[in-house]
C-alpha cells in the first residue's frame, strides 16, 4: 500500500526535484526503507523509478508536441539537457531528437 502511495506520488510530482530524502521524510519513513520498497515490488530503485517515470513522459512529449529538447528536459524535471539526452540514451538507445525526427 505504501509502495503503490508513494509511486502514485511520484507519478503526480515528477518534474519536481523529487530525492528519497524528501519523499521519505513526507511518508515518515527512513530514505534506506523507501528505496528497498521500490526494489521489492517493482524491481528498479527509487531513482531508478524516478528517471524511468521522466523518460516516459518525455518520450511522449516528443511525439506529441513542438517543444524544444531542453524545454521538455525541464519540464519533466532534468537537471540539464546533457543529462536528460544521456538518460533518454541509455534507456532508449538513440538521443532525444533523433527519435523525435525518426518517429516522423
Amino acid at each position: 500500500w505504501l509502495a503503490l502511495q508513494i509511486r502514485a506520488y511520484i507519478e503526480a510530482n515528477y518534474a519536481s526535484d523529487l530525492t528519497n530524502q524528501s519523499v521519505a521524510r513526507m511518508f515518515g519513513y527512513h530514505p534506506y526503507y523507501i528505496n528497498s520498497l521500490f526494489v521489492k515490488f517493482f524491481h528498479e530503485t527509487f531513482h531508478g523509478f524516478i528517471i524511468s517515470t521522466r523518460l516516459r513522459v518525455a518520450k511522449n512529449m516528443l511525439l506529441d508536441s513542438y517543444l524544444g529538447i531542453g524545454e521538455i528536459a525541464r519540464a519533466c524535471g532534468f537537471g540539464s539537457d546533457a543529462y536528460f539526452s544521456e538518460c533518454f540514451k541509455k534507456h532508449f538507445g538513440i538521443r532525444p531528437g533523433e527519435f523525435r525526427n525518426r518517429s516522423k
